[in-house]
C-alpha cells in the first residue's frame, strides 16, 4: 500500500491557528515591544503583534544615550559624538594629537611602557609646573605660552621611559625652553618677553636661581628640578 503521509489534523487553517492560540495552554500571552499591547504569539520568540509594528521598529531610529565626561587633556566636560561615544577620551583633535604623539615617539625609541593621560598627570602634580613652580591655569589651552603640558623629565632623546613616573607638568614655554636638556633652568622669569631676555624671556640657571635678585634666595615659588 502506497504511503500517503501524516493523517490531518485540522480541516484548515483557520482551525490550525486556532488550536494555536486556545486549544493549548502552554501559549502565553505577550506584550508588544512597539505599541505595548497584549497579543497571543503564534510562535514562541514573537515580538510583535503586527507587521505594522516589526517594521514601525524597524524603521525608528536606535536610541544611544550620550552622558558627558572630562576630556583626558584638558578636562573641559563634553559630550563625544554618538557614534564613537564608547572609545571617546578627547574633545578635540588639539587635545588627542599631544597624547598619540607621545606614545609614537616613545615607541619609535623603545621607550614606551605605559599609556600616560595628560589629566592624571595634570591632578597628580596639582597644577603646578616642575620647572617654574608656578600654577598652570587649566582653562588656557594651546597655542597659549603658559597652557599645561607633559613633559619628560629624562627626555626620550636621553634614554627616559614614557611612563607617569618620567612625567611632570610643565608650561608651554617653560617646556619649550627646556627641550630635550636634563639639566635644565630652575626659574622662568614671566611668562612673557621681557627686555632682560630673548624671545623667550629671562631665565635663570639654577645658580641664579639659589640668589635672586642679590638676596640668597630662590624666587617666589621656585622648585627643586629634582
Amino acid at each position: 500500500m502506497k504511503y500517503q503521509g501524516n493523517p490531518r489534523k485540522w480541516c484548515s487553517q483557520v482551525c490550525r491557528q486556532r488550536f494555536l492560540r486556545h486549544g493549548t495552554g502552554l501559549v502565553q500571552d505577550k506584550r508588544c515591544r512597539q505599541c505595548d499591547s497584549l497579543f497571543r504569539p503564534f510562535r514562541s520568540d514573537q515580538r510583535f503583534c503586527s507587521g505594522k509594528c516589526s517594521q514601525a521598529c524597524r524603521r525608528a531610529p536606535l536610541k544611544v544615550v550620550v552622558i558627558a565626561r572630562r576630556c583626558a587633556g584638558c578636562g573641559v566636560e563634553f559630550v563625544p559624538s554618538p557614534n564613537n561615544a564608547a572609545k571617546a577620551m578627547f574633545c578635540s583633535m588639539r587635545c588627542c594629537r599631544p597624547y598619540y604623539n607621545h606614545i609614537r615617539r616613545a615607541r619609535e625609541r623603545a621607550a614606551f611602557v605605559e599609556a600616560v593621560v595628560p589629566l592624571v598627570v595634570f591632578e597628580r602634580d596639582e597644577w603646578a609646573c616642575h620647572i617654574c613652580g608656578d600654577p598652570v591655569d587649566r582653562l588656557l589651552s594651546y597655542p597659549d605660552p603658559r597652557c599645561a603640558t607633559v613633559d619628560h623629565v629624562i627626555p626620550l632623546s636621553k634614554g627616559g621611559l614614557h611612563a607617569y613616573a618620567n612625567c611632570r607638568t610643565a608650561h608651554m614655554l617653560c617646556n619649550s625652553i627646556k627641550q630635550a636638556r636634563v639639566k635644565y633652568p630652575t626659574r622662568v622669569v614671566g611668562a612673557v618677553p621681557d627686555t632682560g631676555g630673548g624671545r623667550h624671556g629671562r631665565i635663570r640657571t639654577g645658580s641664579e636661581g639659589e640668589v635672586a635678585s642679590g638676596q640668597g634666595q630662590s624666587g617666589p615659588g621656585a622648585r627643586s628640578a629634582h
